[in-house]
């Protein structure tokens, strides 16, 4: 028959022993989430190209600038706010509506606007659907083809919880609300990392996610992750504000309508790689295409 005395003894120890395993993997975590958060936030301007949109990629280019983003598929389809097109001619109409609103805001705040397309084509994408297109939108237009830096590799992201598989399947315009509903119960009663994320409210948008990253860690250890749920948290930041794309570059496709342009021949079967290529090389001076068999 065991001691009231021994029975505690052997509860205390089992505690103990608990506390420091469940210590343990706290310190774990948050040094796995110290060194991801190393690598640095991802870049502001967020482009959410469809599941098995394969982009060209490019040793040059510049950092991507706000513009309407409009996707073509290998296929030679299109994608517009969030709607599927067939033809150049389809997806024409809801552009040219677009570029009307943008002009008359402009008119109206006494802003003279440029348009500014953000091609995101598939690297096997026909050119000719570019060129197609490039020949009805505004003259004014600047055209940008967006590809991905030559070399640059997101590094692994976090396990990723179901809860967070299903938010980062909804529609991209309702991604980031879905995500941040994960927020609250994750963090559960740890004061350090709300008071965390109400720094980051108050911080200026282009500071908002070194403040996180640099202020996250230390809060989850203070808390010692008690009452956290680490895996949806860590998951939902990185995937909200983390490094989980290719730096995107956007190169200038300067296609002229103007006859006196220098003809440049381009093979009857190119793709949007091939006009990287192209535009690589022309550093903005306007050309015009001619098809060659």
């Amino acid at each position: 028959m065991l001691r009231p005395a021994l029975i505690l003894a052997g509860l205390l120890a089992l505690t103990a022993a608990c506390n420091s395993a469940a210590k343990q993997a706290c310190v774990a975590k948050v040094a796995t989430m110290r060194a991801l958060f190393a690598q640095g936030p991802g870049e502001m301007l967020v482009i959410n190209t469809p599941a098995g949109m394969q982009l060209p990629v490019s040793a040059r280019g510049a950092a991507v600038d706000d513009g309407l983003p409009l996707f073509v598929h290998a296929d030679g389809t299109f994608n517009f706010n969030n709607e599927a097109f067939a033809t150049v001619a389809a997806v024409n109409v809801p552009l040219t509506d677009e570029f009307d609103k943008a002009n008359q805001l402009g008119e109206s705040m006494g802003k003279p606007w440029q348009p500014r397309l953000l091609l995101v084509a598939d690297q096997r994408a026909p050119a000719s659907a570019i060129v197609e297109l490039a020949a009805l939108v505004p003259p004014a237009t600047r055209l940008l083809l967006i590809a991905n830096l030559e070399g640059d590799t997101p590094p692994a992201p976090p396990p990723m919880p179901p809860a967070v598989e299903a938010a980062l399947k909804v529609p991209a315009d309702q991604r980031a609300y879905a995500l941040a509903e994960l927020l609250k119960p994750a963090i559960g009663s740890c004061a350090a990392i709300r008071e965390t994320f109400d720094a980051v409210a108050a911080t200026s948008s282009d500071q908002r996610s070194k403040v996180l990253f640099d202020g996250l860690p230390a809060a989850l250890e203070k808390c010692g992750c008690d009452g956290v749920d680490v895996d949806t948290l860590f998951s939902v930041v990185w995937s909200m504000s983390g490094k989980t794309e290719p730096t995107r570059r956007q190169l200038v496709l300067p296609l002229a309508q103007d006859p006196a342009a220098e003809t440049i021949e381009l093979p009857t079967n190119a793709t949007a790689a091939e006009l990287v290529r192209l535009a690589e090389t022309r550093d903005g001076k306007p050309f015009r295409l001619a098809p060659r068999p």
